[in-house]
């Protein structure tokens, strides 16, 4: 498989599953887009689920590597979270498209979603991270949670400013001083309210 027509069909997916979501997308359009034919699109991905489950699993890819950057990082825990949440709210914001996908696979399947957040999590390279919360866990500093938990937490809230920028349009243009602010308050309330949920601290329980 030539990987140059394989990342222009990745691409050309993420375009087109993002703006039109699984049901609504068709693989002439995306065959359109990567400028092939569809034959040569059935050739390189045999039908319409495979290559969502593709392009799915490589933006789910691309955002556990920004987690697991932040956290091999020689810092405290609260500068992870701070980092972490700096990195989701700015890959996102430079690549809504992602944010768009992945908010349309979850509502397409979400046992895909689990499934592959889950196989990331089996994975070599996690070990370390899972220490690493223990450790914090065994020291006092946070509550007991786990990687996956964490990144379930974070990821929602960083996709919330990048998802509503997109269906307010002309109300909240991405390169104005607002949306920026927007971005800024996100990522405070991001920090907050993780250290909230994760720190050892006793809080107070709802009613």
């Amino acid at each position: 498989m030539s990987e140059s027509t394989k990342k222009r069909i990745l691409n050309a997916a993420l375009n087109i599953f993002a703006e039109h979501g699984f049901s609504g997308a068709r693989m002439q359009q995306i065959a359109d887009e990567a400028e092939i034919n569809k034959a040569m699109l059935h050739y390189y991905f045999h039908s319409k689920p495979l290559l969502f489950e593709a392009i799915f699993k490589r933006s789910l890819e691309k955002i556990n590597r920004l987690y697991l950057n932040c956290f091999s990082r020689n810092t405290s825990f609260e500068k992870k979270i701070e980092d972490l949440a700096e990195a989701y709210l700015g890959y996102l914001q430079n690549n809504p498209k992602e944010a768009q996908l992945i908010i349309n696979g979850i509502a397409k399947n979400p046992g895909h979603f689990r499934k592959h957040i889950v196989s990331v999590f089996e994975e070599e390279q996690f070990f370390e991270l899972r220490s690493l919360i223990h450790s914090e866990f065994a020291e006092g500093n946070i509550r007991n949670i786990s990687p996956y938990h964490l990144l379930i937490l974070m990821l929602p809230m960083a996709m919330y400013p990048v998802i509503t920028s997109s269906f307010l349009g002309d109300i909240l243009d991405t390169d104005s001083p607002c949306f920026a602010k927007l971005i800024q308050a996100q990522k405070a309330h991001m920090i907050a309210i993780t250290d909230l949920i994760v720190s050892n601290e006793s809080v107070v329980e709802p009613r």
